[in-house]
């Protein structure tokens, strides 16, 4: 095990010796009054939630009412603090819920399509990590990892993994945002790498609703990815000596920050840094160990699909 951990790290040295550090990126001016923007709609949407009234969030700051309107309406900078007070007084007490808001206020990361007040605080918080990481480590044991699902797989999956199913609306939503996180974290053209995914054989027999054209087209989607400098697959046999009794999870590292664990789970993500969970770590560099090498798994995707449509 200690030859295979020396090789797991030599692989992640790899990868992070071509980071760029996406939380130190400078941003433009305009860039920093659009995430001022961003973060007053947001302040403004989480004091309403609250059921707070300007009045009160400008006496828990020692300000004016006019102030606070200022600040949702980003035409004035915000200081640090007081941007955690207000924070605290709507009830935003995760400390990586409040990084997120903060880097974005200070200028310190581009805003994007996922800071809109619209996407739940917890996305947002998730999908920054995922996009401003260099790389991302995923352990998947029932189905196709999300960032790899193809449009109508992720359909299916959403639908599945809910009951009673979700409404139409909120399926069309989830798929629509996922191809958008699937296209910025894909579209980089510096050609690093991005995703190490290690998936267990029996997710990729599963077909979803019983839809064998759309689970074809997934392996079909996962078979193409494989080609990929900035997509590594591994698959964990069905007759592996190891498969982890854990949840699927993502590991996300950034250069110059702690790595962020997210527990995905039914209810939702539950996201922590990495050294509150450290097991977790070990747990990928353990399964990635014993899964087929990356250079088999086209070979080994190509003989499920030609297994299933013998069916």
């Amino acid at each position: 095990m200690r030859s295979c951990r020396v090789q797991v790290d030599r692989a992640v040295g790899s990868f992070l010796s071509q980071m760029v550090g996406g939380y130190q990126n400078a941003v433009s001016k305009d860039q920093e009054r659009s995430g001022r923007a961003l973060v007053g709609a947001r302040l403004r949407q989480l004091r309403r939630e609250r059921k707070l009234t300007m009045l009160t969030a400008a006496e828990a700051l020692g300000v004016s009412e006019s102030k606070i309107s200022r600040l949702e309406n980003g035409h004035v900078p915000i200081r640090r603090q007081d941007l955690l007070d207000l924070l605290a007084l709507y009830g935003v007490t995760d400390p990586l819920q409040q990084k997120v808001l903060v880097s974005l206020a200070l200028g310190r990361r581009e805003p994007a399509w996922w800071d809109v007040s619209a996407v739940p605080l917890r996305d947002t918080t998730l999908w920054t990590y995922e996009q401003t990481a260099d790389l991302i480590r995923c352990y998947q044991p029932a189905l196709v990892p999300e960032l790899l699902r193809s449009q109508e797989y992720a359909r299916a999956a959403h639908q599945a993994t809910h009951y009673p199913p979700p409404p139409t609306a909120s399926t069309d939503a989830h798929v629509a945002n996922l191809a958008l996180r699937q296209e910025a974290l894909f579209s980089k053209d510096d050609g690093t790498p991005v995703l190490w995914a290690a998936i267990e054989e029996p997710a990729l027999w599963r077909v979803l609703g019983g839809d064998l054209e759309t689970h074809l087209s997934q392996l079909d989607a996962l078979i193409r990815a494989t080609e990929t400098r900035s997509v590594t697959i591994q698959i964990n046999p069905m007759g592996s000596s190891f498969v982890p009794m854990t949840r699927p999870f993502t590991i996300y590292r950034s250069a110059g920050q702690p790595q962020i664990l997210a527990i995905h789970g039914p209810v939702g993500d539950e996201i922590v840094e990495l050294p509150d969970s450290e097991t977790h770590g070990r747990l990928f560099e353990q399964v990635v160990c014993v899964a087929c090498p990356a250079d088999d798994t086209a070979e080994v995707l190509l003989q499920i699909r030609e297994r299933l449509s013998a069916f």
